[in-house]
């Protein structure tokens, strides 16, 4: 990956911070305006870092509106429509590569949507999330959640046939600790299904800070498919597929990225337009930036589309299985 400029390259963090994965402290900036967090990149393997990263009562508190509303619904119908949607063709392939049958982990399972498709595709399913009030917004026939850290769950061995990370990774405090985890509970033909933002993706590195998936300091770690794929083989796992296309990802990391960049009323288009009336973070609607989103979608979905193509996609999904 290209970065800044050569008097930026080599930097070694203040205070000592190293890599988590490989333990380097040589970095490159990845962000490029002053500001509260930042980005760094480990020059010896690659994994992008939050500095400074926040404490766990800072972390704490930037999820505690994320769970005001007991319902769990972020977005208004049709795009509620479309997650559920989502859900159902992955579990479709989740039923296509793992077969029919046995016990699913799913890491961050939020509303509980995918818990719920893949229940009524016969899997047994667990799902785990910080939500307090996890048990009020995932359905009783979903299986059985747990409330709290992942690893705090201390899952029986080999317990798993699949486990599902999407898009949670990048918000944990040690990546690698945490695969060495799923590797101990997934059973030894089990199935990871794994998703996170792409720190080499073309929208991240044109549009750097104000890149949607960035979202700093939510996402403590930044990882690229290089940074991931070595991650996982240290942490004993096989890579089977990377796939850089996301229909419900990438098209709007460029939306969004670009009325951020734009800045004033249109940095709103997320809280402004897309979040359901009363759900936590919803602003007043703004019917000039829900307009010109509409005009902008046919672009930013070609966008994401040769980007993926290019194997370049704004997030990345991965399969693997244990060595």
């Amino acid at each position: 990956m290209s970065h800044e400029s050569s008097s930026r390259r080599g930097d070694v963090e203040p205070g000592g911070s190293s890599c988590v994965f490989c333990g380097a402290l040589a970095a490159q900036c990845f962000t490029r305006e002053p500001q509260t967090y930042r980005v760094v990149v480990c020059e010896n393997c690659g994994l992008g870092r939050t500095l400074p990263m926040p404490s766990r009562a800072e972390t704490a508190a930037l999820y505690a509106g994320d769970y005001a509303d007991a319902s769990a619904r972020k977005f208004g119908g049709p795009l509620e429509w479309a997650r559920r949607r989502f859900g159902e063709r992955l579990a479709d392939r989740i039923l296509a590569r793992a077969g029919r049958g046995g016990r699913v982990l799913d890491i961050g399972c939020g509303d509980g949507k995918l818990l719920l498709a893949l229940a009524r595709r016969g899997f047994e399913c667990v799902g785990t999330d910080l939500n307090p009030r996890l048990r009020e917004t995932v359905s009783p026939e979903s299986g059985e959640v747990y409330v709290g850290e992942f690893e705090d769950a201390h899952f029986p061995s080999a317990s798993f046939r699949v486990v599902v990370v999407r898009h949670v990774l990048e918000h944990l405090r040690d990546p690698p600790a945490a695969l060495r985890e799923i590797r101990r509970v997934l059973a030894d033909d089990g199935v990871l299904v794994l998703a996170v933002p792409n720190l080499a993706s073309w929208q991240g590195r044109l549009m750097r800070d104000h890149w949607f998936h960035l979202d700093l300091p939510r996402h403590l770690y930044h990882f690229t498919p290089a940074s991931l794929a070595a991650m996982l083989e240290s942490s004993g796992f096989a890579l089977d597929r990377i796939s850089h296309f996301s229909l419900e990802q990438n098209p709007y990391g460029w939306l969004q990225s670009l009325f951020s960049a734009a800045g004033g009323r249109w940095h709103h288009l997320y809280d402004g337009v897309l979040r359901a009336p009363g759900s936590a973070h919803a602003r007043e609607r703004d019917p000039l930036v829900a307009f010109a989103a509409a005009l902008m979608v046919p672009l930013c979905a070609a966008l994401a589309t040769i980007e993926s193509a290019c194997r370049r996609g704004g997030t990345i999904e991965v399969w693997a299985r244990p060595r």
